[in-house]
């Protein structure tokens, strides 16, 4: 029996558009990122929905607000689904943290899976997504679920369902407003599709 999951990235924020880092500020969405979300909730008609998860921060829980309102479907907020938390990078561009010299940041710009300053673990945020997962799996098999949420989060969500080592987490791209599917028939977990746009770039 397959279960179908649906992971959606929020639409775009004028954060996301300055570079800066957004973590758990409750940013909202840019007018271009309404306008995805619109073309998004278009795109997943096209699809059998049975539930709709999102990420309480409002950029997320804005988007899923407008595919609820095309599927019919009422969303369920789940706080794991949460981006995760960058503490005192939030707000700041990679050129900020540079010439502030934060040590943790240097060595998070070289591809080192530090803790933020004041912030969350990837560590943490894994196993958060992890229980979501679990959870999820167990309530709707052989279903379809939609799961709004952030870059980090659907990241760690993919890397924990396709057993990828979690050092190469951040290599998959993951654009605003994209969609990725993963098909889990029991032990059995496929990438359908990763990082579709329904817009162009």
């Amino acid at each position: 029996m397959e279960t179908r999951l649906f992971l959606i990235r929020h639409g775009i924020t004028t954060w996301n558009k300055q570079k800066r880092y957004q973590g758990n500020s409750d940013v909202a969405l840019a007018a271009e990122g309404k306008k995805q979300a619109k073309a998004l909730a278009q795109l997943l008609s096209n699809y059998r929905i049975d539930a709709l998860y999102t990420s309480p921060l409002r950029r997320a829980r804005d988007t899923a607000l407008t595919i609820g309102a095309f599927s019919g479907k009422k969303m369920t907020l789940d706080g794991r689904l949460r981006e995760l938390c960058f503490g005192e990078w939030e707000g700041k561009t990679a050129r900020d943290l540079l010439r502030e010299r934060d040590p943790a940041y240097a060595r998070w710009a070289k591809g080192e899976l530090v803790k933020p300053t004041g912030g969350e673990s990837v560590h943490s945020l894994r196993e958060r997504t992890r229980a979501f997962l679990r959870d999820c799996l167990k309530r709707h098999r052989g279903k379809a679920v939609v799961i709004i949420s952030h870059g980090g989060t659907i990241r760690l969500m993919l890397s924990s369902l396709l057993n990828m080592p979690l050092r190469y987490t951040w290599g998959m791209r993951l654009d605003p407003a994209s969609m990725s599917i993963v098909s889990v028939s029991g032990s059995m977990k496929q990438l359908v599709l990763l990082n579709q746009t329904p817009y162009q770039q």
